[in-house]
């Protein structure tokens, strides 16, 4: 597997811990002691933590070619660590894009190097976003488990996918402490963390060691209120600019990548968008055959071939 070192990103007096294939020293230095010359970020969704693409990040590197040497970082989004947690008003989508813009700005160091984002759930949100603020920041990206959604307009998805309304449900769990603190921290007797995962994987074997290092992360303190915070600052009804991420695909060439057993995106949704992305060039829409919502754990080979195709086109 590839090598775990901490970092540390920032955005303001915010503190991101990230997992990366270079030493701290090797991140932050001058430009001609660089070992890496273009970057890969890694962006977790919910529920889990940044340990969730250690064995996409071991296939990933050898799609590379021979001449890149990519910066692998895989940062605990905010709200994952008290470093980076806040108010509950501030993990909205276009606050949390920020966060990526700071961490680019402060790797490049003024420097113009290629950057790739990998989003999973709420982070393919992010990078939606991130794209959608910054057009041109990102090089290219890959996003996993959200078919995109800002060119769906609500009366086709009732109409195509109005299973979507059953699938997306829990969101509503995530709306008051009373009801997510208990479940998620396994306080009721249950076990609501598996049932999810294995509801949006069906297919799926689910190790226990990587449901449990995703337990901690939740019994963290303040995690399990800034992790669940997205979904709030989302459904505030004043918050119109958190739910449009309309991105130019002529300038952030994206592969929306989605699992065929998924329970939690409605695979319509995918079928959707791949009519209304078909005349789009530099976007492309493909799932993975069996595999559900955490299809970057369930098949990380695959997935990591199919990224690395994508990025060696748009690099």
């Amino acid at each position: 597997m590839t090598s775990d070192y901490e970092v540390i990103l920032r955005n303001g007096e915010r503190k991101f811990t990230a997992l990366s294939n270079f030493h701290e020293k090797d991140v932050f230095c001058k430009p001609l002691e660089r070992k890496w010359n273009r970057i890969v970020l890694f962006l977790h969704g919910f529920p889990d933590n940044n340990k969730t693409f250690r064995e996409l990040r071991h296939y990933l590197k050898d799609e590379f070619g021979r001449n890149d040497k990519p910066l692998f970082l895989s940062p605990a989004m905010r709200g994952y660590e008290p470093s980076s947690q806040g108010d509950d008003s501030e993990y909205g989508l276009h606050q949390i894009s920020t966060d990526i813009y700071a961490w680019i700005e402060q790797l490049r160091n003024g420097q113009n190097i290629p950057v790739h984002l990998v989003g999973h759930d709420w982070g393919a949100l992010c990078s939606f976003k991130a794209a959608s603020n910054w057009p041109g920041l990102i090089t290219s990206m890959a996003c996993l488990a959200i078919p995109y959604l800002a060119n769906i307009r609500i009366w086709e998805l009732l109409y195509y996918c109005p299973e979507q309304l059953y699938l997306s449900s829990y969101m509503l769990t995530m709306q008051s402490s009373l009801l997510y603190t208990k479940k998620l921290l396994g306080a009721d007797g249950g076990d609501y963390l598996a049932d999810l995962w294995g509801y949006w994987s069906p297919t799926w074997i689910i190790p226990r060691s990587a449901l449990e290092d995703v337990k901690y992360t939740l019994r963290q303190p303040g995690v399990v209120d800034g992790a669940t915070g997205y979904y709030r600052c989302m459904f505030k009804p004043l918050a119109f600019s958190d739910r449009r991420w309309p991105v130019d695909f002529a300038r952030t060439p994206t592969l929306i990548l989605g699992g065929m057993e998924d329970r939690c995106m409605s695979r319509r949704l995918y079928d959707l968008e791949k009519r209304k992305l078909k005349d789009e060039k530099t976007a492309r829409v493909k799932l993975i055959p069996g595999t559900g919502h955490f299809l970057h754990r369930e098949d990380p080979q695959k997935v990591a071939q199919t990224i690395g195709e994508w990025f060696a086109i748009h690099k």
